[in-house]
Parts: structure tokens; sequence; C-alpha cells
């Protein structure tokens, strides 16, 4: 008798552990989170969440910086620039078709981008 009530106490002993266990391993699961992307530019170093977009899902064309263009396919440092330096002459985009403006945007790269574009 002595020894069958020594053998449920190991056994709740050990399944006290187990669940203790299982808790502590289960508040070490890292949340799912985006990786985060650093970009250099010059003396500035900006550490951001990569979405592939803007927060809202879209890419302002009025507020954007150089490094959010860019997350666009086929924009590159020269093509974001150009949007910016357009945006610095001519004030803030009025629609998302201002863009055809840009030297080096036509209709087919405009129509590929609008998806993920708003101004």
């Amino acid at each position: 008798m002595e020894n069958e009530r020594r053998e449920w106490w190991l056994f709740g002993i050990m399944a006290v552990l187990l669940v203790a266990v299982v808790l502590v391993a289960w508040s070490d699961v890292p949340d799912l989170a985006p990786p985060s992307v650093t970009y250099q530019s010059g003396t500035t170093t900006t550490t951001t969440a990569y979405t592939g977009t803007g927060a809202s899902g879209m890419i302002s064309l009025n507020t954007a910086t150089a490094e959010e263009l860019m997350q666009l396919d086929g924009i590159g440092e020269t093509l974001a620039k150009r949007i910016l330096d357009y945006r610095d002459e001519h004030g803030p985009f009025s629609s998302v078709d201002e863009l055809v403006n840009v030297q080096g945007i036509g209709e087919k790269r405009l129509e590929e981008w609008r998806q993920y574009l708003t101004v």
C-alpha cells in the first residue's frame, strides 16, 4: 500500500513538472512579427519592420521616403530620387496617375504599381 501511494506521489510530481516545463517553453515562443530591415543612407541608419508596403498596406506618394519607394519592384535609388525630386519641385501628387510625369515611369510601370500606391 505504501509503495502504491509513493508511486502516485511520484506520478503527481512528474505531472506538475511536465506542466511547468510546457508553460515555460510556451512563454519563450517569439511573437510572429515581420523581420526588420535596416537601411543605411549616408550617416543615417533606419530600422523598420518590413511589410512590403506602408502601415496602411499602401505607399503614399506624398509622404514616402526613398527607402519606402524602393520596396516596389523596379524602383531603385535613382528612380526613387526622381520621384522625390518631382514631389519637391511640383508639390504633393494630386493623383497616382501624375507619377507618369516622372522621367523613367510610363503607363505600363504605373499599372504594375497602382495597387500599392496612394496619394
